[in-house]
């Protein structure tokens, strides 16, 4: 017997519309716990992107810190005092930084033979204390880096404090080096400052494991050694996400970066359990809200299925319309079936789109912190002009454009007359707004094709570019005009400027800076507030305007 002889039971409309909804709910019953398994792998992956980023945060801050310290230690390294050497008279200076920064303990002078010259509590002359972690100290006259210590219990000062070591160099050899003292909670505070959420707890930890400083139980462990896991990241240094169980047993999940520069690193974590619930709560949310969508579409489709049942058996009792038997009837209306799956699917496609949304905006905010995090690494943080290295970087990028020119260009060094007798007479608050000004000074007389930055301390540099004929003349008049801007700024104060000439033809872009920096000290023995130029500026524009058939090539101090 063929399939053709089979005779199928028949079935209502009304439970082929029912099988009809049920088998187009199957696949969305399976798109809708696939959505659900992405949405928490989504939000794990979020909260892992929120511990780096409040690690990041931390870790800035920490480092800006340090740099704080090391930046005091590096003024008195290259002071006079320091370089001669005359210890009593750097012992006052160094006391005297150390009254003007109340955030830090006291300095010392220790030198290769591991011995305390001085130390700021105590008068000169009298023997310092012992000293805590020599292999930081020995590691810093080695490599001539700077370094942090790992946490020490002070008994003179009856607390918990680090030690932030710098190099004393002196024609290349490091024969002492300054190492400051600093509170842990100050460190203890930058992290409680930084107002994480109640469930996270950040970590500070030097790379041989020990605990520096915590925004929760912070007297309990500090100074104590991490966990194994922890102990073996830290001395890998190995960054990123983490899990495992903390001091007091618990399991916790977070974020290890590295401190930019030091060997520290900061860590953010909260309890795995708190990270999980937050994930199954939304989960849960989510679940609930598409059950009761599944159980009212199924509510819906029996009263539809119901209603075009009884359609269809009152518009069997009408008559055919458009026959000439009896004259037409208006059908019943009746609700559209895939008007109302459609409204239910924009909603969920809008629901989808609003998390798209939220998380590309979650992006968007990391990505613009980053930014400037990357911004003020490459700017000086006070005066917000390029640092060396940016300044470098846009000197070549000018230098690849005026190349191909008949142009030259001229570098500038700057060196302030003064500065120090007006940062002593009125302090680091005037002293900063005098930089302040004098970059702004820089930016006034500049265009935008020009370079300008700072190197540290009072030193300057700006980069122009112009014609071979008007190169010398327009370098001098710059010159001038920041001269004249510089005396208005304080009494006593000036400015030593350095020029020097560039060409294509010598592409030797660290001779021209050389000679500009040697043409600075020379204004500077010569009166000061001044400008010279180099030797052979003008000699090198002379040649390039009577285009020599032979190419400029440096002198041999150069080459």
């Amino acid at each position: 017997m063929g399939f053709k002889n089979i005779r199928l039971p028949s079935i209502g409309i009304r439970v082929w519309l029912l099988l009809l909804v049920l088998t187009t709910l199957l696949p969305f019953l399976a798109f809708s716990a696939y959505s659900i398994y992405r949405l928490g792998e989504d939000q794990t992956e979020f909260q892992e992107q929120e511990l780096m980023h409040h690690a990041q945060a931390a870790a800035l801050s920490v480092a800006k810190r340090l740099e704080v310290s090391q930046n005091i230690l590096g003024l008195l390294a290259s002071s006079d005092e320091a370089q001669r050497p005359n210890l009593p008279a750097l012992h006052a200076l160094a006391k005297k930084l150390t009254q003007l920064t109340p955030g830090n303990i006291s300095i010392s002078l220790i030198d290769r033979n591991m011995n305390m010259e001085f130390i700021t509590s105590q008068p000169y002359g009298v023997p310092g204390y012992e000293i805590h972690h020599p292999e930081d100290v020995r590691a810093v006259l080695q490599t001539q880096k700077s370094a942090a210590s790992a946490p020490i219990y002070s008994p003179i000062w009856k607390q918990w404090v680090v030690a932030v070591t710098v190099p004393v160099v002196r024609k290349g050899v490091t024969e002492y080096v300054l190492r400051m003292v600093v509170p842990i909670d100050e460190f203890r505070q930058i992290l409680k400052d930084l107002n994480l959420p109640q469930e996270l707890h950040a970590g500070l930890f030097h790379h041989s494991g020990q605990i520096i400083a915590r925004t929760s139980e912070h007297d309990q462990f500090v100074g104590q050694p991490a966990v194994h896991f922890m102990v073996k990241l830290l001395l890998d240094r190995r960054e990123g996400a983490f899990e495992h169980r903390n001091l007091k047993g618990e399991m916790v999940r977070g974020f290890l970066v590295q401190v930019q520069g030091w060997d520290w690193m900061l860590g953010v974590a909260a309890p795995s359990q708190k990270l999980s619930d937050a994930v199954f709560d939304a989960l849960i949310h989510v679940v609930l809200v598409g059950l009761f969508f599944t159980l009212l579409a199924l509510s819906l489709s029996f009263s539809l299925a119901h209603y075009l049942s009884q359609q269809v058996k009152n518009s069997s009792q009408l008559p055919i319309l458009g026959s000439d038997e009896a004259p037409q009837k208006p059908a019943k209306q009746s609700i559209i079936k895939e008007l109302l799956q459609m409204s239910d699917q924009a909603d969920q496609n809008l629901r989808r789109e609003q998390r798209t949304t939220l998380a590309l905006q979650n992006v968007k905010a990391m990505h613009q912190q980053v930014t400037q995090a990357l911004h003020e690494a490459r700017h000086d943080p006070l005066t917000h002009l390029p640092n060396r290295s940016l300044f470098m970087e846009l000197v070549h990028q000018l230098q690849a454009s005026v190349a191909p020119t008949d142009q030259c260009m001229a570098f500038l060094f700057i060196d302030l007359d003064g500065f120090k007798g007006v940062n002593d007479q009125y302090g680091h608050e005037k002293g900063d707004e005098i930089l302040r000004n004098t970059a702004d000074v820089l930016r006034a007389v500049t265009r935008d094709s020009d370079v300008s930055g700072r190197l540290g301390g009072d030193e300057f540099v700006m980069c122009i570019s112009e014609t071979r004929e008007l190169i010398i003349s327009s370098a001098q008049q710059v010159a001038t005009r920041v001269i004249e801007k510089v005396e208005t700024l304080a009494p006593n104060l000036g400015c030593s400027i350095g020029i020097s000439v560039w060409s294509a033809r010598c592409p030797n872009l660290s001779c021209a800076m050389r000679k500009a920096d040697a043409a600075m000290y020379q204004a500077k023995h010569s009166g000061k507030n001044q400008f010279v130029m180099a030797h052979d500026s003008e000699h090198v524009v002379n040649k390039l305007n009577h285009k020599s058939e032979n190419p400029l090539v440096c002198s041999s101090s150069c080459q």
